[in-house]
């Protein structure tokens, strides 16, 4: 949506842009920007309030088992299979581990830093592995 109205704001102030295609195409272009900006208004608006819908029923389903559960004193029964959170959960893992594993792989050169002056004897060098 942000690139159309940036594409709108560019060609309203283009002078030059004007001069070629003339304001006849321009006006055509500008009522079918605005069309499709409000189809995109219209239809997120929808969306958003599908979604909220979706999620709103959800949480009345959850606090629904909350409260059985808590009255009958009986631990909850699995509303889901839980498939889908072990898989996403092993998945997760073998990532952390990928990069755990790149991690230690990689060889780090040490960084030599100047601690200080010692005089005569010169400086004091530190080695950071």
């Amino acid at each position: 949506m942000k690139k159309f109205t940036d594409f709108k704001e560019y060609y309203g102030e283009n002078v030059k842009l004007k001069e070629i295609i003339g304001e006849e195409l321009l006006n055509e272009l500008d009522s079918v920007i605005n069309r499709i900006l409000e189809t995109i208004n219209l239809e997120s608006g929808n969306r958003f309030v599908d979604y909220k819908t979706i999620n709103f029923f959800n949480k009345l389903i959850q606090v629904f088992v909350d409260e059985i559960s808590r009255k009958t004193g009986q631990p909850l029964k699995p509303t889901k299979t839980g498939f889908y959170e072990y898989a996403s959960n092993r998945i997760a893992i073998e990532k952390a581990v990928k990069k755990m594993r790149e991690s230690i792989a990689k060889s780090i050169s040490p960084i030599i830093e100047e601690v200080g002056d010692l005089g005569e004897k010169g400086s004091y060098f530190v080695k950071l592995i």
